[in-house]
């Protein structure tokens, strides 16, 4: 609740240059002081016959720490607190220190997964649009080709693979964009139109399972203008997955009725 109204006041509120500048110096300095206590710790010779050890597992001090300091982003972006991610990132840029708002926009919390990644997960678009821009002033095109579009949490699914599988079709076209300004055609091909989970199914099928036309239709968009028309039949249409299934097997399982319908439409053209 209290993040909710700073984020609205945030919309009214212009921070000076000077404030943000000692905000993103204070932020440096939580990861600075963060990271030492974490490699303390983690140095440090521990007796297992303590009897004090129990106790400090369970408290965990400095990790929690860290995570807190290194995750800023996560938990805003989660709750969809796009004016707060925001002041952040224009806080961290400020700072003397400048690498400190790429440190944010990389950082990973216990699933792997960074701030953009919950963005999507979340499916709120507006905090996806703020780290995207941020990210393409600030990162390389390998850290965000690498660590943001095609990183995987901890199930092997990209934020690509969650925006198919969940949500609206709304999260999926600023990931479309940055895919399309950074990913080669084989990487925007086999790592996003044809890629798959741990499980094997392309994402769309998962989409057709599900029910979601109206996202079935917006990938089927992008397939065919990125797809040549061989293989879309070889590797979409008629290859299998689990169970020996093609895509007709997964369509008629739908949670809706259209979807095989659409299925059927796609393969006479195709």
């Amino acid at each position: 609740m209290i993040r909710g109204f700073v984020d609205g006041l945030l919309l009214s509120v212009n921070p000076s240059k000077q404030a943000l500048k000692e905000c993103g110096n204070h932020i440096h300095g939580l990861l600075k002081d963060s990271q030492l206590d974490g490699e303390d710790d983690e140095n440090d010779d521990v007796d297992d016959n303590d009897d004090d050890n129990d106790a400090y597992d369970e408290v965990r001090g400095p990790y929690d720490t860290w995570h807190d300091s290194h995750q800023l982003l996560h938990r805003t972006a989660s709750e969809g607190n796009a004016n707060i991610i925001g002041f952040l990132l224009d806080s961290a840029q400020a700072a003397e220190d400048t690498d400190t708002g790429n440190k944010l926009l990389l950082a990973q919390d216990e699933e792997r997964c960074t701030a953009s990644y919950q963005a999507v997960f979340w499916r709120n678009i507006q905090v996806l649009e703020e780290l995207r821009e941020c990210a393409k002033g600030n990162l390389t095109t390998e850290e965000i080709k690498n660590k943001l579009l095609l990183a995987t949490g901890n199930k092997g699914r990209t934020a690509w693979h969650i925006a198919v599988r969940r949500g609206r079709s709304e999260i999926l076209q600023p990931l479309w964009k940055w895919a399309k300004e950074k990913l080669t055609t084989d990487e925007i091909n086999y790592e996003l139109l044809l890629g798959t989970g741990n499980e094997g199914w392309i994402d769309w099928q998962v989409a057709e399972i599900r029910g979601n036309l109206e996202k079935i239709v917006v990938v089927w968009k992008w397939t065919k203008e990125k797809l040549t028309t061989e293989e879309i039949k070889h590797k979409l249409l008629l290859s299998t997955r689990n169970e020996g299934w093609t895509d007709w097997h997964v369509a008629v399982t739908s949670a809706t009725l259209l979807i095989p319908g659409v299925v059927w439409e796609r393969a006479k053209r195709n």
